[in-house]
């Protein structure tokens, strides 16, 4: 496995100098690394302006595997779930404030719309193989949302 696409680095001198510490950007869990789900990555955009919309991509390879699951969260809050052997094979949940397009959303692909302010955090993809090994990969990235505050005058 080639763990410089899935390693980022960052640095700590509180106390230490030169201490690297390397923190997972996508965590696979559930056995050996070279057979099963691979190769994670996660596309979200830096910035969306205010009311706009965007597409989260969390791009996979099963090697084979069958797909038992894929979930978006916001923080910690689910808000969308692709599962191909329930019907309908997407879910979203109201509770997260987030309105996802799912006329152009897909196990690997989510379409959000009317983005706000608010919604400015880390979106996280996990993914899960199904019965019989369970692999799981988690990849998450930062998205902010702007846009001008109106005030009155």
């Amino acid at each position: 496995m080639n763990y410089s696409k899935v390693m980022s680095s960052k640095y700590l001198t509180n106390g230490l100098r030169n201490l690297k510490v390397t923190v997972p950007t996508a965590v696979v869990s559930g056995g050996n690394l070279t057979n099963g789900l691979r190769n994670l990555k996660v596309t979200v955009p830096t910035a969306v302006v205010s009311g706009g919309s965007c597409i989260l991509e969390c791009t996979y390879d099963l090697e084979g595997d069958l797909l038992y699951s894929v979930k978006w969260f916001r923080g910690k809050t689910e808000f969308y779930r692709f599962v191909p052997k329930e019907i309908p094979p997407t879910r979203t949940f109201a509770s997260s404030g987030i309105t996802v397009d799912l006329n152009n959303s897909t196990d690997t692909r989510v379409s959000i719309i009317n983005m706000q302010r608010e919604l400015s955090d880390y979106y996280r993809c996990e993914v899960v193989t199904d019965i019989p090994k369970f692999y799981t990969a988690v990849g998450s990235s930062y998205l902010v949302v702007v846009g001008k505050t109106c005030r009155e005058n």
